[in-house]
């Protein structure tokens, strides 16, 4: 049987959990600092374990005392990185959300010669998206097709069961993080031509996209939208 450590119970951990535990394989112990959020991702999964510590402080302890086959990193995205340099070093395999910077980057050649894998930004946005962007344009060359153009929007349309609040917007992660991104640099391609815009700017140079009966939602630029 596998056994993936996952570290943080936060907004986006119950799912996650949840379809791993769906696999009669799979066995998942998560680790949280407070006991409520462990309860509420396991749901007393007779599969699942919870660990009331701190994973981002402990999480050398932590792989030690569970030896997982995989960990996944759910933490904030400041304990990306000296987590993932800990799987390197422990020669354990690691997935997280999180945009690729650089000190991550710099975990490749390590990663590589140490025969550990390290996948970075695989969740919906980065993640999902990147993925059927890739299967819709490899789609649409097979049948001949050129892309021209293309944008993909994600984010924060509930269905309309839960849609109840004034706003109809809602997301699955840490609200402070959707005002963070907002202020992300953004580098897009437009007409051929690259175009940048620095920290806070992307607010300036909005486009309006229809929803279906949703209605029009103001779109902006989201980080490195390049290759």
């Amino acid at each position: 049987m596998s056994h993936v450590l996952v570290f943080g119970a936060g907004r986006v951990a119950r799912p996650c959990v949840q379809y791993l535990l769906k696999d009669p394989s799979t066995r998942v112990t998560v680790v949280d600092v407070d006991e409520s959020n462990l309860s509420r991702v396991l749901e007393n999964h007779p599969r699942g374990e919870g660990i009331v510590s701190d994973a981002g402080n402990q999480a050398r302890e932590l792989i030690l005392r569970t030896n997982p086959d995989l960990v996944l990193n759910l933490l904030p995205a400041a304990f990306m990185y000296p987590v993932a340099k800990l799987c390197v070093e422990m020669g354990k395999p690691m997935v997280n959300p999180s945009y690729i910077k650089d000190d991550m980057k710099s975990l490749d050649k390590p990663a590589k010669e140490a025969g550990v894998t390290l996948l970075c930004e695989l969740g919906l946005d980065p993640g999902i998206d990147h993925m059927s962007a890739a299967r819709t344009v490899r789609r649409i060359r097979e049948s001949g097709g050129r892309v021209e153009s293309f944008r993909s929007v994600c984010g924060a349309l509930p269905s309309a069961e839960a849609n109840t609040n004034p706003w109809g917007y809602k997301l699955s992660w840490a609200p402070a993080s959707l005002i963070g991104a907002s202020k992300r640099d953004a580098r897009v391609m437009l007409d051929g031509e690259v175009h940048e815009w620095k920290d806070g700017k992307t607010y300036e140079h909005v486009h309006l996209e229809e929803m279906g009966p949703l209605g029009w939602f103001e779109v902006y630029a989201n980080a490195d939208s390049l290759p």
